[in-house]
């Protein structure tokens, strides 16, 4: 993690969880994955646009995307 991440720990949140919180650097996870395709709903689509909001605004100084890919 220290290699990775530059740091000795790592908090590992959803971001429903991270709501209030807020930290130096945010890595986010999969930045594609939001809105979710099941989002379908203009209520739902909002929902995730509020969600999104609440991710990148946790950090307070570094937000960085992490893209996975699948093999």
């Amino acid at each position: 993690i220290q290699k990775i991440f530059g740091t000795h720990g790592v908090t590992l949140s959803t971001i429903h969880r991270a709501k209030g919180l807020e930290w130096n650097t945010v890595w986010l996870l999969n930045r594609n994955l939001i809105p979710s395709p099941f989002a379908e709903s203009v209520a739902s689509i909002r929902q995730e646009a509020n969600l999104l909001h609440v991710a990148i605004t946790r950090a307070k100084l570094n937000l960085k995307y992490i893209t996975t890919t699948s093999n």
